[in-house]
């Protein structure tokens, strides 16, 4: 039995097997073509389901950012600055 350094002990079994799989995993590519292309468009499928999910998230987030905290800024300001005047006046 021969040690190799990456996959541990080679034996006649072990390469069988290997071979074995990989005809396997060949026959099923040849044999259905329909199924990678359905795969591709389900991974596409599913990047522009996500790239639409960011491109929304970051759209309401800029909203709350950059046009809602501005509005409540001065409200606010002008709250506390009430409040001072109140506590100044008594």
């Amino acid at each position: 039995m021969e040690k190799s350094y990456f996959c541990g002990s080679i034996n006649h079994e072990n390469i069988k097997t290997m071979t074995e799989t990989s005809e396997i995993i060949v026959r099923t590519v040849e044999s259905s073509p329909y199924d990678a292309i359905d795969l591709i468009n389900k991974v596409d499928a599913f990047y522009n389901n996500a790239w639409g999910k960011l491109i929304l998230f970051g759209s309401i987030s800029f909203a709350i950012v950059g046009i809602i905290v501005p509005l409540l800024i001065p409200l606010y300001q002008q709250r506390t600055l009430k409040l001072s005047e109140d506590l100044l006046k008594n």
